[in-house]
């Protein structure tokens, strides 16, 4: 990298063209340390995404309802397991976020076919993956008065209020947060 030939950047730079530090976070750990990485504002786009995989499934089972904790389904702790084994083997920081991803699509699966998970032990086991990860967990917790819209807006559609509806979608869209209607009548909360 260099100023003179022009691709020389800066964490400003970064966060000018709308990444996080995080984003750049995960972008590193998806190269081995030993390793040369080539930057690109590509692969940093892919980083961003799958941070937000992370923490959307993270949402996913927050937002579940507390009958979704049943202690003797699946709880991920062979999962996270093996991704601290992968961080044990030479800092294999790749294969670690490779498992963390895979554990979040499983994850998204099982929800998807609403089967039971144990939903306290998921929580925990991804917050160990955000310790991993060094991903800052405060971010994912949605404000009361952001759910509470959240919920309202759900009975306004429900009851096919489709005026109410989007004028509680733009409310929360004004205080930083979009929301997302799934096939099973739920939705997901995510920052904008």
């Amino acid at each position: 990298m260099s100023k003179s030939k022009g691709n020389f950047y800066t964490l400003e730079d970064i966060i000018e063209r709308g990444f996080s530090p995080m984003d750049f976070r995960i972008l590193l750990l998806s190269a081995h340390y030993r390793s040369q990485m080539n930057f690109t504002w590509e692969s940093l786009e892919q980083a961003k995404k799958n941070k937000e995989t992370l923490l959307n499934t993270f949402s996913r089972i927050s937002n579940l309802s507390p009958e979704k904790n049943v202690h003797t389904a699946f709880d991920g702790k062979k999962e996270l397991e093996n991704i601290r084994l992968a961080f044990q083997d030479d800092l294999n920081s790749p294969e670690a976020l490779s498992l963390a991803l895979e554990f979040s699509k499983q994850l998204n699966g099982i929800i998807d076919k609403n089967e039971d998970i144990n939903q306290s032990s998921l929580l925990s086991v991804f917050e160990h993956i955000f310790f991993l990860f060094g991903l800052r967990k405060e971010i994912f917790f949605i404000p009361e008065e952001v759910k509470t819209l959240a919920e309202k807006r759900k009975y306004a559609r429900e009851t096919k209020d489709y005026q109410e509806s989007d004028r509680l979608r733009d409310a929360l869209s004004a205080l930083g947060y979009r929301i997302e209607d799934t096939p099973d009548n739920t939705y997901q909360i995510k920052k904008i």
